[in-house]
């Protein structure tokens, strides 16, 4: 429902051109939509992920004088009616842009859902389809958004944040009993986007890429946990359909109080007896009795908008940590990793 037209004050070459790392193919010329995805190399796709930081380097070290002193001009439209808005002109200088284009890739960066690597790369169209159930659900103003955000170093909107939060609250939900593990519904780009709306909002700690063993915000640490109720579960019952992560989820990111006491005393008497393997039993129930023992006091009665943001973050990286690609690797086929954990418990 946008369109974004953007240009230099002087010649910048294809592969230093930033705005190309946040558009992707959109920023291609039409000449070159036709080419085929299979015939992009991997050097092609590394070159096209770095743009940005390759641009700076080159301005830092004095490789490209002559993009220190350019500018950019970007012009968002969309139509109403047979008639075209304007909505919303940037213009600006080159170095600023490529520091901002940096600062967007590392607020975006998240740990992948199954816990290998580090997603560092995100085109605007997969961010701006994570704010939505269908991509035509998207709206122009939230495209504009988002667009200024990463050029701009702007905190990102609110309303993008609360649409975001929606649709993970539905992927946790969502019962897919062909799934192989609790986070294969969850979608990396919108916890990206929650990531990096607490990097830039003063009114939440910042979260990592990573899981942070270090953050006790009662929120987050509510989050950890009912990641690992939802796993002790998995653990002891196996594919129950409906888990405590379905059933749960919504109540405990809103009101953990009522919920997550009552859910550690079911795990502990109906879930964790029925775990067979001894060091993994053993494993869980440190890493449950280690989570409670960070909070101060007791789980807050309420949490706000903002604090299910931070809720949902603790549930994801717990995750991550928790799960692989391989649904074999677990505390039990590594021993030397648990050993690790529970003398650290």
């Amino acid at each position: 429902g946008a369109k974004v037209a953007y240009w230099y004050s002087g010649s910048v070459p294809e592969e230093l051109d930033p705005a190309q790392d946040i558009l992707g193919e959109l920023a291609e010329a039409p000449a070159r939509k036709t080419k085929s995805k299979q015939g992009v190399s991997a050097q092609e796709t590394y070159q096209a992920e770095s743009r940005a930081a390759k641009a700076l380097d080159a301005i830092r070290t004095g490789e490209r004088p002559d993009l220190e002193n350019l500018r950019y001009y970007a012009i968002t439209l969309s139509a109403n009616k047979g008639r075209v808005i304007v909505r919303d002109w940037m213009e600006g200088n080159f170095r600023e842009l490529v520091e901002n284009v940096n600062a967007w890739f590392d607020d975006l960066s998240i740990v992948g859902q199954f816990g290998k690597g580090i997603i560092k790369s995100f085109k605007l169209v997969k961010l701006l389809e994570a704010t939505a159930r269908e991509p035509s659900d998207v709206q122009a103003p939230v495209a504009a958004a988002l667009w200024r955000c990463a050029l701009k170093r702007m905190p990102i909107p609110y309303e993008v944040m609360a649409q975001t939060l929606k649709r993970v609250h539905v992927d946790i939900v969502t019962t897919d009993k062909d799934k192989k593990s609790l986070n294969s519904n969850l979608n990396h780009n919108r916890f990206a986007l929650l990531k990096a709306f607490t990097i830039r909002c003063e009114r939440v700690p910042s979260m990592t890429a990573e899981l942070n063993e270090h953050e006790t915000h009662p929120a987050y640490l509510c989050g950890r946990i009912m990641a690992l109720l939802g796993s002790i579960q998995r653990e002891a019952l196996g594919e129950v359909g409906a888990g405590v992560v379905q059933r749960y989820y919504a109540a405990a990111s809103a009101t953990p109080a009522l919920v997550l006491g009552r859910l550690i005393r079911t795990a502990q008497i109906a879930h964790l007896p029925k775990i067979q393997k001894e060091r993994l039993r053993y494993w869980f129930e440190n890493q449950l009795a280690e989570l409670w023992s960070k909070m101060k006091e007791a789980p807050p009665r309420t949490l706000t908008l903002e604090e299910q943001t931070l809720f949902a973050m603790g549930y994801y990286h717990q995750l991550a940590t928790r799960l692989k690609k391989d649904t074999s690797d677990s505390p039990e086929d590594q021993p030397e990793s648990l050993e690790s954990e529970v003398s650290r418990g």
